[in-house]
């Protein structure tokens, strides 16, 4: 599991975030904002960049009470190369692994 220790939300919908672990990542969240229903209230950019706190320890990205992404979620949308080595390839790829 991952932590997030430092989250800093643009005007764009992406987030500056940096991990337990020293690394530093820009995540898009405009699909994410744009396409769910549940984050909809979030697509004001006062909103998005005025409710965002990290809860539990870092596990947790939470915009007041109604939206929040989990620390590990986003850890693999900033590195999909450790989604890939954590949990395979996607199914129906046809990339094969480094040697």
């Amino acid at each position: 599991m991952h932590r997030i220790i430092q989250a800093t939300p643009n005007a764009d919908f992406t987030l500056d975030l940096q991990f337990e672990d020293g690394r530093r990542a820009r995540v898009s969240l405009s699909d994410l904002v744009d396409t769910a229903p549940i984050a909809a209230p979030f697509r004001d950019l006062v909103r998005f960049i005025g409710e965002l706190t990290i809860v539990e320890n870092g596990d947790v990205l939470r915009w007041s009470d109604q939206f929040e992404l989990h620390a590990d979620s986003l850890r693999y949308r900033a590195f999909p190369d450790e989604l890939e080595r954590d949990y395979g390839l996607p199914r129906g790829s046809r990339r094969r692994p480094a040697a």
